[in-house]
């Protein structure tokens, strides 16, 4: 069995983000999960362990930045295809509110 490392829910949820690393890099993809910790992105190319990205992720109603770091990435059936899990390193403050108030909005309906 394997265990669980996360600290917090994470939530199954499909939202646009722009992904930028490097000075020229940058990548439009879809979370797959979210948490105030970190979150789950679909991408066309394998992202290496340990890289920092810079995300904008767009809520609808509010567009929240961070800089994560990659702590996995799998590749899928589908060619072309991974998954990536981020952690957050970085959020600045207002969104981590925002993120944290439209979470708790999710989680209590």
């Amino acid at each position: 069995m394997i265990e669980e490392k996360r600290k917090r829910l994470r939530i199954n949820i499909a939202f646009p983000v722009e992904c930028s690393y490097g000075k020229t890099i940058s990548f439009f993809t879809t979370s797959k999960d979210l948490s105030l910790d970190g979150i789950k992105i679909l991408c066309g190319n394998p992202l290496d362990k340990g890289k920092k990205i810079k995300l904008n992720i767009n809520l609808i109603t509010d567009n929240i930045t961070a800089l994560a770091q990659v702590v996995w990435c799998n590749k899928l059936s589908s060619p072309d295809r991974y998954y990536a899990g981020l952690q957050f390193l970085d959020v600045p403050s207002e969104s981590k509110n925002q993120l944290s108030h439209f979470l708790s909005q999710i989680y209590n309906a």
